[in-house]
Formats: structure tokens, C-alpha cells, sequence
């Protein structure tokens, strides 16, 4: 799905996990989500650079948690 909304220019609604701090051995952070379309797929630092009107996030991929067609 990510690689058609780049090609076919689609939007998605993503969901990923943003990291605040780490407490021992735990990963506290939020569920963040954005829409809009995915318009670079970074295979060497494996993140996707999505965007919308409001602007654009890198996000990696073991973070991500939910993609959702529009």
C-alpha cells in the first residue's frame, strides 16, 4: 500500500509509534497519526517521507503500526 500511494499518488492514513524516553528497558511514547501521500521510501535509512498540506514527516518503519487507505 505504501509503494501504490507513491506511485499511483493516493492518500493514507498512517499510524506510527513516536518514542519520548526510555525508562529501563522500556519505550515510553504516544500513537501519533497523519494523513496524506507517501512521496519518498528511503530504503537505506528505512523510512517512508510522508505529506500533506500541513506539512511532512519521516517515519521510520519498524515504527510504524496501522496504514489505512483514504
Amino acid at each position: 500500500m505504501i509503494e501504490e500511494s507513491r506511485i499511483d499518488d493516493f492518500a493514507l492514513i498512517v499510524t506510527w509509534f513516536e518514542s519520548e524516553r526510555t525508562v529501563g528497558k522500556e519505550v515510553l511514547g504516544s500513537e501519533e497519526t497523519a494523513w496524506g501521500w507517501v512521496q519518498q521510501i528511503d530504503m537505506t535509512r528505512k523510512q517512508i517521507k510522508l505529506v500533506n498540506d500541513d506539512g511532512f514527516w519521516w517515519i521510520y518503519f519498524n515504527r510504524l503500526m496501522r496504514i489505512e487507505r483514504v
